[in-house]
């Protein structure tokens, strides 16, 4: 059997990755499957909430570098970027608030490297606001991901998000 919302008959290629860092390296991605194949949604959460979800790790956790590298690299791309001299100021900050303005630098470049990296490679990438996906407006943006990535509405789907959006919520 064929992929459904597949005319050709041809079988599912469909990979969905959540990784938020992955959105730094559309170019690797690009240079393992071909433009013609991927489709990127990028879903964009509201930076405050990003930097208090990194905040609660601390400034013990492994980010998968010893040290600074990770954050001295986000400085890097920060000026490299030109996306904000405050952003660059945050990445030094120290004392109680240190992880929640790096949290913030790190939302803030993830976003413009994303954006400058899709119009460099010539690629359309479909941004979806986070809020909007677990809100009033989740079946419209369910419809323009099925569409974006050429997959037949399914309404077991939208029922599946609902209940998912119900869970989360306090």
């Amino acid at each position: 059997a064929g992929c459904p919302g597949r005319e050709d008959g041809a079988p599912c290629e469909v990979v969905v990755e959540k990784f938020p860092e992955h959105a730094l390296r559309l170019p690797f991605v690009t240079a393992v499957v071909p433009k013609s194949k991927l489709t990127v949604v990028h879903v964009v959460r509201d930076g405050i909430a990003v930097a208090r979800s990194i905040a609660q790790f601390g400034v013990t956790a492994w980010y998968g570098a010893k040290g600074e590298w990770k954050w001295v690299k986000l400085k890097q791309l920060a000026v490299g970027l030109r996306i904000s001299d405050v952003l660059v100021q945050l990445a030094d900050s120290t004392g109680p608030s240190q992880m929640f303005a790096r949290g913030l630098v790190e939302w803030g470049v993830s976003i413009a490297l994303c954006r400058e990296d899709q119009a460099s490679l010539g690629m359309t990438v479909l941004e979806v606001n986070y809020s909007a996906l677990c809100g009033e407006k989740l079946e419209e943006v369910l419809t323009s991901i099925e569409a974006r990535c050429g997959v037949a509405h399914d309404p077991e789907m939208l029922e599946l998000g609902r209940g998912l959006v119900r869970e989360s919520r306090p």
